[in-house]
C-alpha cells in the first residue's frame, strides 16, 4: 500500500509501499532545502518554486517544467520514471516562437 506522510512544510509518499522510491512534496521553499538535504529521497516534486542545490537524483520544479514543459510519473519494479509528455521545441502556451 501506499505510504504518505505529512507536515506543515509538505510530504512524503513511497508510491508502491517499502521497495518504491521516496519521494518529497514540499509544501514550502525551507521544506524542499530540507529534503535536499536528505540522502534517502529519490525525487523532489516542487512545481510552485524553483529547487537550489540537491541531493535527489530526480528534481520537478518551476525552473525544469519550464525547460521541459509537463512530464508525467510512472513506476515500473520499484523505480520512479520520468517521462517528457511534450518534447523539446514543441510550442507551449507560455514561450514565444522563435521566428518572432
Amino acid at each position: 500500500a501506499d505510504a504518505l506522510r505529512c507536515d506543515p512544510d509538505g510530504c512524503l509518499w513511497r508510491p508502491v509501499g517499502s521497495l518504491g522510491p521516496l519521494i518529497a512534496l514540499p509544501r514550502t521553499a525551507a521544506g524542499a532545502a530540507e529534503d535536499c538535504r536528505r540522502r534517502d529521497i529519490d525525487a523532489v516534486i516542487a512545481p510552485r518554486f524553483s529547487v537550489g542545490a540537491c541531493r535527489a537524483e530526480h528534481i520537478i520544479d518551476r525552473r525544469s517544467l519550464r525547460a521541459s514543459g509537463p512530464v508525467a510519473l510512472s513506476g515500473e519494479s520499484g523505480q520512479l520514471i520520468i517521462r517528457m509528455t511534450h518534447p523539446p521545441g514543441r510550442l507551449r502556451p507560455w514561450t514565444a516562437p522563435a521566428d518572432r
